[in-house]
């Protein structure tokens, strides 16, 4: 799902798939629902180009059908949120394994 334009009709299928679960009684009642979810919440999500993680999936989560400007709104928060995320700094693998060991070191008590 890499079309923008396929984001506002993929947002509204995704409320009716999140409603229908929500009034079966939530994932444990139907985890083939559950999964079509996610999936189609990672494309929605990839396609602008952000990871999978609770804050983003927040961004797409609905509890009542959307209006056509709610949707609107979200494909802007998206965009924003995209924007944010890509144009961050990129922590290198050396950066995060010094962090790490300095946390580490930190966390040992000697008695």
């Amino acid at each position: 799902m890499t079309n923008h334009d396929s984001i506002k009709p993929a947002l509204t299928e995704l409320a009716k798939l999140q409603i229908a679960l929500n009034k079966k009684g939530g994932p444990s009642e139907d985890g083939q629902l559950f999964e079509q979810i996610l999936s189609l919440q990672d494309s929605i999500l990839k396609s602008f180009g952000i990871p999978t993680s609770p804050s983003n999936e927040k961004l797409i989560w609905f509890s009542q059908l959307p209006t056509d400007y709610e949707v609107s709104e979200r494909v802007k928060q998206l965009h924003t949120t995209a924007t944010a995320y890509l144009l961050s700094n990129a922590k290198s693998e050396l950066n995060f394994q010094e962090k790490l060991r300095t946390t580490a070191r930190s966390d040992v008590c000697i008695a």
